[in-house]
């Protein structure tokens, strides 16, 4: 854990430079380890993907725990069931988002799973003083407080002061290519021009498997979320 007590700086309300793109879909099961069939089955339709940095692709939405128990790792045979609210977002630069219209009435497969894109919408990003990522990419050779430092330590390279950082119980990403070695990170009492700045640029690798991306929480209080 990193603390700092101090007064971030005030500033932009949004990103002008970067969105969210948004689809509706229809899906009845996904994997939970879903992170490589999606990437794999995105850039099949959208290989342009791969060429532009800072684009990234969320993973889908799925309950951390349910019935009296909690998932600790995300196993490649487990599912789970889709939500009708569930969403595919895109991380992408703004000149960019009519490039990704096309991916809207195709039917992906991922893992044996089908996933039907419906209708797109763009969100910018916006202002939160509290971000979270529910993957960012670490050695796995590396403690947590040296994890813990080098985040501070690359945030402070790029103007952005990591006051509070709180972050998860390792876990692993499965690829074909080999796994990654993954935490949750929260960071919190950001300036608005350092949120909008890190939800921008992300942090870290993997961005096309999920990694790396921030959206807004609540608040530091509320760290379940990180297990």
């Amino acid at each position: 854990m990193h603390w700092i007590e101090d007064e971030p700086a005030h500033g932009s309300a949004v990103s002008h430079r970067v969105q969210d793109l948004s689809f509706q879909i229809r899906a009845k099961t996904l994997p939970l380890d879903h992170a490589s069939v999606l990437s794999e089955a995105i850039l099949e339709q959208l290989p342009w993907l791969t060429d532009e940095p800072g684009a990234g692709i969320h993973l889908i939405h799925y309950p951390q725990s349910g019935s009296g128990w909690t998932r600790q790792e995300d196993s490649p045979e487990e599912i789970f069931f889709v939500s009708g609210r569930a969403r595919l977002k895109l991380r992408l630069p703004i000149t960019r988002l009519p490039d990704a219209f096309p991916l809207s009435g195709r039917t992906l497969d991922l893992g044996g799973h089908r996933l039907t894109v419906g209708r797109s919408s763009a969100f910018p990003l916006r202002r939160s003083a509290t971000l979270f990522a529910r993957r960012v990419v670490f050695d796995p050779d590396e403690t947590e407080d040296i994890f813990v430092d080098r985040i501070a330590e690359v945030l402070g390279r790029t103007g952005i002061t990591a006051r509070k950082i709180l972050c998860g119980q390792g876990k692993r990403l499965h690829r074909d290519t080999g796994p990654l070695s993954v935490r949750s990170v929260l960071l919190a009492d950001l300036g608005a021009e350092e949120s909008i700045r890190l939800q921008e640029m992300g942090l870290g690798p993997g961005r096309l498997y999920g990694c790396g991306l921030f959206i807004p929480h609540k608040s530091i209080a509320s760290t379940g979320i990180l297990d």
